[in-house]
């Protein structure tokens, strides 16, 4: 008998995340869960409500192997594989269990490079049209860099990935009105005194229906508006490499200066192409029950009291388009809990949020002491 809380995670994922549907395909795309039982629940829910399951199960250490000798062009013929079978699809489900998060961390950066433009950007771009969701699982790799043991840490994770995420979108929404009314963010935080406009662009509620877990409220900045300085104090974990202490300058949009652990290696990545030094998303988290990092940006995003931006691509939804197209989308992320040195967000001259915590009537109920 499988255990309760998987077959709650594939219920959560097939009918919240995606509400899948009699008739339709649904790829199930796993990353080193070859064993892992969420794989056959998510096959057999599927099939269960008349749809059809399609599985395709990869592996980081043969992706790694690949990355170090694979041409451009065998890259563009698998990346043409993988765009035609996701056009057969209504659903994709992505599940990312990998046992060793530096698997790529010595990958050459060109190489890197070359995959994202080559494989990943078109491939990307085709998921997108689907409905689909990114899920993170619960494993020895999550759990040592939450320094948590293996019970304690699965526990945490379902209690978050099962989450009453109807109850989150409803607290969201008041949030995500204030946001889609504003022109200026400014932010302000130790190391960081910086503003941004969102004017003109929509935000949107993120409770459960893209990631797992989940928690935020995403908005897209105008692409040149961007000024000042933002110190990261949350690490980021990125092709394999914990970056720390990131440090950008923006004017006009674009990062002008950058430094961080390895400032060289930053800098490389982040030269990827035209766009990446520009920003596409700008985000608060949400989660009530994420409140320290992990060091893993699928979780650490979602932290309560904290806001994150990304390097890169927009999403190319309506009213989320600032015209920034690049091959990477990479979240950085600052928390203003106290125990991370606290900070304000100011929206249009108002103070809504300092050192974490909500202080507008109506966004009072997304603070963790309300749940």
């Amino acid at each position: 008998m499988a255990d309760p809380r998987i077959t709650a995670l594939a219920k959560t994922l097939v009918h919240h995340s995606i509400d899948v549907r009699a008739g339709e395909n649904v790829l199930v795309e796993a990353f080193d869960t070859s064993h892992e039982p969420i794989v056959t629940e998510l096959v057999r829910e599927i099939h269960r409500i008349g749809a059809s399951a399609f599985v395709v199960l990869q592996d980081y250490s043969v992706r790694r192997a690949m990355l170090e000798g694979a041409s451009e062009k065998s890259l563009g013929l698998e990346a043409e594989i993988a765009v035609s079978r996701l056009g057969r699809m209504d659903c994709y489900i992505g599940l990312d269990a990998a046992r060793n998060r530096a698997e790529m961390a010595t990958v050459p950066t060109e190489r890197m490079r070359l995959f994202s433009q080559a494989y990943s950007s078109p491939v990307s771009s085709a998921m997108l049209k689907t409905r689909w969701v990114q899920a993170r699982l619960a494993t020895l790799a999550l759990a040592q860099s939450a320094g948590m043991g293996c019970d304690e840490f699965e526990d945490y994770y379902y209690r978050v990935a099962t989450m009453d995420y109807e109850k989150l979108g409803q607290r969201s929404e008041p949030l995500a009105v204030r946001m889609r009314a504003a022109d200026k963010v400014r932010v302000l935080a130790p190391g960081t005194d910086l503003s941004v406009s969102l004017k003109g662009f929509t935000a949107l509620v993120a409770d459960g229906r893209r990631n797992l877990p989940d928690g935020e409220v995403a908005s897209t900045p105008v692409r040149d508006s961007m000024e000042g300085t933002i110190s990261f104090n949350v690490p980021s974990l990125h092709n394999g490499f914990i970056y720390n202490n990131i440090r950008l300058v923006f004017e006009k949009g674009r990062v002008v200066e950058a430094t961080a652990n390895d400032s060289g290696r930053f800098q490389r990545d982040i030269d990827v192409d035209a766009n990446a030094r520009y920003i596409g998303e700008f985000s608060f988290g949400t989660n009530p029950y994420l409140c320290k990092h992990i060091t893993d940006t699928l979780f650490d995003e979602k932290m309560a009291g904290s806001l994150h931006m990304a390097l890169g691509c927009c999403y190319n939804f309506p009213g989320r388009d600032n015209g920034n197209y690049s091959s990477i989308h990479w979240d950085l992320i600052q928390s203003h809990l106290p125990e991370y040195g606290g900070g304000e967000v100011w929206l249009d001259g108002e103070l809504i949020r300092k050192d974490g915590q909500f202080l507008p009537r109506d966004l009072q109920p997304l603070n963790p002491d309300q749940y």
